[in-house]
């Protein structure tokens, strides 16, 4: 057979080889295009931009298995896909329907950092919490979103967490993550909103280490001790040119300067208000926006001000200590004392949570208020 005839079949098969994958690849594109959606074959660098290979040009790895958005196609085989909340290239040849069977057993697997709290909703709320993630233990992902919350399964549940507190990510590692204040926000000695638990301020932009994420606080560590900020205030959480925001728990009056003078109230903010947090002021005031006014209002009164957890009693209840027993700040022993409860002293109730009780302790002088582990704590003799 002469050379040129050998060529020519070459050239031919070639070409039908060439048609037959760009069919394809006009198939699968058509495909994605209708289901909006492909899956990932194989461990994947996102480009930054299409047709390159270059290192330098990826934004992350897309694990075999993940499940990416296809915006649409660039050319020469390469996609514009979303993943999570960042958005680069890949090559049609690492991309499948979401239905390939070989795929089908790849779980895509993080490791918490911090204690998280799981939430049936991708919000902050004290009425959503699902439980919390103990630091150290594997979720599946199930899905990334744009606003810094990712859907995951754990312990048979399905639910949302922060993102931005696994081992894998940039700012964070074991035990700890990097956060960043998106406005000046107030570092305090418990997770409750008062002019008694304030200790600082952190200017806009401000680095904070948290430790651990649990109900609606942040639990950090300031100056070498263990200290409590809210959470939704730091960049990541925040939208850009948007506010934090926050939802009224009770009846309150809603001002036009801080004083709690009556002609300064613009009028009464009903419980389940949703407003936004424009700046924290003076420790416990906060600058809002509700609709197309700004005001102010005191500081204590979102629902996640509201530690979690937390089964209120009844107010008359009563214990009697057993021995002579420490009143702290907060639930647990990293928290500062307040006063030294006498053994066999009644005590009110007046909050629970797991082992530890918020009481109310009077004397001849002052009315104190904290909280003191159960273990100490016995029923009033009758008399």
């Amino acid at each position: 057979m002469k050379k040129s005839r050998i060529r020519a079949l070459l050239i031919t098969a070639v070409c039908l080889v060439a048609t037959a994958l760009s069919v394809l690849t006009v198939q699968a594109r058509e495909e994605w295009e209708k289901i909006g959606y492909a899956q990932v074959t194989t461990n994947t660098i996102l480009h930054t931009k299409a047709n390159t290979q270059t290192v330098a040009s990826y934004k992350r790895v897309v694990p075999k298995g993940g499940l990416v958005h296809v915006i649409s196609y660039s050319g020469n085989d390469w996609y514009k896909v979303q993943y999570g909340s960042r958005t680069g290239f890949i090559m049609g040849a690492f991309l499948t329907d979401e239905d390939d069977e070989d795929l089908s057993d790849d779980i895509v697997t993080k490791i918490t950092a911090v204690n998280l709290t799981m939430r049936s909703s991708p919000m902050v709320l004290t009425t959503n919490q699902l439980g919390v993630i103990p630091a150290g233990r594997t979720v599946t992902i199930l899905g990334e979103r744009k606003d810094n919350w990712i859907s995951v399964s754990y312990g048979g549940k399905e639910g949302y967490v922060k993102n931005g507190f696994f081992r894998t990510d940039f700012k964070s590692g074991k035990g700890y993550s990097w956060k960043y204040a998106a406005q000046a926000l107030f570092i305090r000695s418990a997770p409750t909103v008062s002019e008694a638990t304030y200790v600082a301020t952190l200017k806009p932009g401000a680095r904070v280490k948290v430790i651990g994420v649990s109900g609606n606080w942040y639990k950090v560590r300031y100056k070498s001790k263990i200290r409590y900020v809210k959470e939704g205030y730091f960049t990541t959480e925040i939208l850009k040119n948007k506010y934090a925001t926050e939802v009224i728990s009770t009846a309150i009056n809603f001002r036009k300067a801080r004083a709690f003078d009556k002609s300064n109230i613009i009028r009464v903010l009903k419980a389940g208000t949703s407003v936004q947090v424009v700046k924290s002021l003076s420790k416990q005031w906060y600058k809002i926006k509700v609709g197309t006014k700004t005001g102010y209002i005191i500081g204590g009164y979102f629902l996640s001000d509201r530690e979690s957890g937390e089964n209120e009693s009844s107010s008359t209840e009563k214990r009697i200590t057993t021995a002579a027993l420490r009143m702290r700040s907060g639930r647990g022993t990293d928290y500062d004392i307040i006063t030294v409860i006498p053994k066999s002293t009644v005590v009110t109730l007046q909050a629970k949570f797991g082992d530890w009780y918020k009481v109310k302790y009077v004397t001849d002088e002052e009315t104190y208020s904290g909280w003191v582990s159960g273990a100490y704590l016995d029923e009033v003799p009758s008399t």
